[in-house]
């Protein structure tokens, strides 16, 4: 991690970039990089990317509270959870849409883990309802509410898709509302292992773990 912290510095230091971010790294991996950076006279990054929503909340746990500690700017992706805040995931929509991801597996709602998933999406939906604002307005008002998320990344596909988006950005939650989803989905929870966006190897390979 030093030699390429050490190329990014340079590149700052030339002008060729004004800053530097870390995309999915752990808290381990943070706290690695700025004491490297500080220990070495180096310049620090000053993000990290990470997925974040109301079904996807690991990184409350952990990589959240490390980012404001050392003041690191998070943008969080995957707002809508890859699809599955986007209303198209409800019960009574019968089998949910089958989409391309980058990550396998990810429309799959078989197994305990994506039913459990399943029902909180569906809930969540029930609560947009409840509240008259559509999913995508929640999703988004959720995911920009929390202290230490500094932008939110969209992925729109349609303008009626962009339109959504930029509305929803305009979203305040209050304390009953965030109260509300906290009892759907507790806070630090991730139904599916991999919708932390990266697998820690320790825990992804068998060799590793025994060792």
């Amino acid at each position: 991690m030093l030699e390429t912290i050490t190329a990014l510095n340079d590149l700052i230091r030339q002008g060729k970039i004004l800053y530097y971010g870390t995309s999915v790294f752990t808290p381990a991996q943070l706290v690695e990089a700025q004491w490297l950076a500080t220990t070495n006279h180096l310049i620090p990054p000053v993000a990290n990317q990470v997925p974040y929503s109301m079904l996807v909340r690991g990184n409350e746990r952990d990589v959240l509270p490390v980012a404001q500690q050392y003041g690191l700017g998070v943008l969080a992706y995957g707002p809508l959870a890859g699809g599955w805040l986007s209303g198209e995931f409800v019960l009574d929509a019968g089998k949910p849409p089958t989409r391309v991801h980058s990550l396998p597996g990810r429309s799959d709602i078989s197994g305990p883990s994506s039913e459990r998933k399943l029902l909180a999406a569906d809930a969540l939906a029930r609560l947009a309802d409840k509240l008259e604002i559509s999913l995508v307005e929640l999703s988004i008002g959720f995911a920009l509410n929390h202290p230490a998320v500094s932008s939110v990344i969209i992925g729109p596909r349609t303008e009626d898709h962009l339109k959504a988006y930029l509305k929803a950005a305009d979203t305040l939650l209050g304390e009953s509302v965030l109260d509300a989803i906290d009892e759907l989905v507790p806070p630090g929870t991730n139904f599916v292992e991999r919708d932390a966006g990266a697998i820690v190897p320790s825990l992804e390979y068998a060799e590793l773990r025994r060792r």
